[in-house]
């Protein structure tokens, strides 16, 4: 996790843009554990 969150840091503003998250957002979604999917895990 903490690389993860390192390598955001290290990002400029575009790719984050890019990529759908704001540099405040970066903590928070780093530590959200995964959720369950909502599928059956077969594909459809």
């Amino acid at each position: 996790m903490r690389s993860e969150r390192a390598a955001l840091h290290a990002m400029p503003d575009y790719m984050l843009k890019d990529l759908g998250i704001s540099r405040a957002e970066i903590d928070h979604y780093t530590s959200v554990r995964s959720v369950p999917s909502h599928t059956d895990g077969m594909d459809s």
